[in-house]
């Protein structure tokens, strides 16, 4: 009768031993899809900051060079308006501006 129940306790213990391990496999591979899936977005999300910083830098360069390009066309023009003045109004507009400039 002792070595019955004996058997029976060591089968359970057995069958118990068993369960763990196919729960302990079972976790780890969900462990391991888990890290895969969280690796896959990790890498999604990089590549769509990647996309966005390409973009944001187009969008940079092309507005730092339509400012350059009206700077430079407010620049021509002044330079044509300074071209056409005389010597005396050319004078008279750099004494002005010599003023300003010393007493900073």
């Amino acid at each position: 009768m002792e070595e019955d129940v004996l058997s029976k306790v060591i089968l359970v213990e057995k069958e118990i031993q068993s369960r763990l391990e196919l729960e302990r496999h079972q976790a780890e591979e969900w462990l391991e899809q888990v890290r895969r899936d969280a690796e896959a977005d990790f890498e999604r999300a990089a590549a769509l900051l990647r996309i966005s910083l390409t973009r944001t830098a187009e969008q940079a360069r092309a507005e730092a060079e339509e400012r350059a390009r009206v700077d430079l066309a407010e620049a021509e023009e002044l330079a044509k308006g300074l071209l056409r003045l005389d010597d005396d109004a050319l004078s008279r507009a750099l004494t002005g501006r010599l003023d300003i400039i010393l007493k900073e």
